[in-house]
């Protein structure tokens, strides 16, 4: 009986800058991605249609570093592809289903198009964005290259993640692993407790394999 294939939901933009989205059928995430590339489409994310309706559920008011790494990936990606930074926050605001970020993303848009720069729009989101985030950001503001300074600072974000994650999956097994001593030696401390004072016979063998048995009070587990 052949695997079901899975189905993808994508948000895409095209070469001039009009954004689209829809549902298609891959193998992976990394062959639907070549797949809109092929097509002259500019993929901005790509998830498993259940992904996606589970992560429109949530709704939190401050920005995770996940999300703030999301979106530097996704408005790097706009920028690289040669769109203005107004219309690629536009572009976020029409894909974004999550209100808080549709909310930061709009407020930064509307700035930006009043004349503010994007690194003082973002630091005047209530500390929504770090204030290094903030300062690397007014760094490639003026280097001229906004869209390959956001693009290291998603990499760096990705893979602070990772470690993050690592370290925490870490702790979790130190943690596992210390109760299970305690718990043996928990019950290490009752068996002394129990046969502590009661008489026993102790097998041993010779050089010549032949038994001996010999008679002990108390029981030392070791």
């Amino acid at each position: 009986r052949p695997e079901a294939v899975p189905l993808y939901t994508y948000k895409a933009v095209k070469p001039d800058g009009e954004a689209v989205e829809g549902d298609r059928e891959a193998p992976d995430e990394a062959t639907l991605v070549r797949a809109l590339q092929a097509e002259g489409l500019i993929p901005i994310q790509t998830r498993t249609a259940g992904g996606l309706r589970l992560s429109l559920g949530k709704r939190r008011r401050a920005l995770s570093q996940k999300e703030i790494g999301i979106l530097t990936r996704e408005l790097a990606t706009l920028l690289e592809a040669g769109l203005t930074l107004d219309r690629s926050l536009q572009i976020l605001v029409e894909l974004t289903a999550e209100e808080h970020l549709v909310r930061v993303l709009a407020d930064l848009q509307q700035r930006v198009r009043g004349g503010t720069t994007f690194s003082a729009a973002l630091e005047q989101q209530g500390g929504q964005f770090p204030r290094l985030y903030v300062n690397i950001v007014r760094a490639g503001e003026a280097s001229g290259a906004l869209d390959q300074v956001l693009a290291r600072l998603a990499d760096y974000l990705e893979r602070t993640a990772e470690l993050r994650a690592a370290n925490l999956r870490l702790r979790e097994e130190i943690g596992e692993r210390r109760r299970a001593e305690a718990a043996l030696g928990e019950r290490e401390g009752h068996l002394r407790t129990v046969i502590g004072n009661v008489p026993v016979v102790l097998f041993a063998t010779d050089r010549d394999g032949i038994f001996t048995l010999s008679e002990g009070k108390g029981l030392e587990v070791l």
